[in-house]
């Protein structure tokens, strides 16, 4: 996404956010298109903070300055922050660097969108993994689990050649 974001549709830099639930942040990750990476933990409680704002009001909201972002080797420029929707639920957010005159707000909401509903698809695919292969009441691994790890284990120990213990 990255590439097709900053190399062909050449904007400045492209960041995307994730909310972490138990830390109550969103932990951010920019592109660059001089191909430099940033990461950032943007708090909820940081309410003065645009891509709080952002993910909070779940609205698009525009900037004329990068300043909130605190990334100083950053191109100076304006940005658009755009809500990751899935099922009326916001999840993230996306960071567009470019003229804000010339980004196109539909295709990036169009593109947020899509993503917001594929990471949260995988967020449902990963939890219903974990409750086929554990015990709910005591978090370990059932027999389906037991058999998988055990599966995986005596793979990686043949193609190393090493010996197995199950205790």
């Amino acid at each position: 996404m990255n590439d097709i974001f900053v190399n062909k549709l050449k904007w400045n830099f492209v960041g995307f956010g994730l909310l972490h639930e138990k830390s109550k942040c969103i932990n951010l990750k920019l592109y660059s298109k001089t191909g430099n990476t940033y990461s950032s933990k943007v708090f909820l409680s940081d309410d003065k903070n645009p891509i709080i704002n952002c993910f909070s009001s779940k609205s698009i909201i525009t900037k004329d300055n990068i300043n909130y972002l605190n990334i100083p080797y950053l191109a100076k420029t304006s940005s658009v922050i755009i809500p990751m929707i899935s099922i009326n639920k916001c999840i993230g957010v996306i960071l567009v660097g470019k003229n804000i005159s010339n980004v196109n707000v539909n295709l990036v909401s169009f593109f947020a969108n899509y993503l917001g509903m594929f990471i949260h698809n995988l967020q449902l695919l990963e939890q219903t993994n974990k409750v086929a292969n554990t015990d709910t009441l005591t978090g370990l691994y059932n027999h389906r689990g037991f058999q998988e790890v055990l599966a995986n284990e005596l793979a990686k120990a043949n193609a190393s050649e090493t010996p197995l213990s199950v205790v």
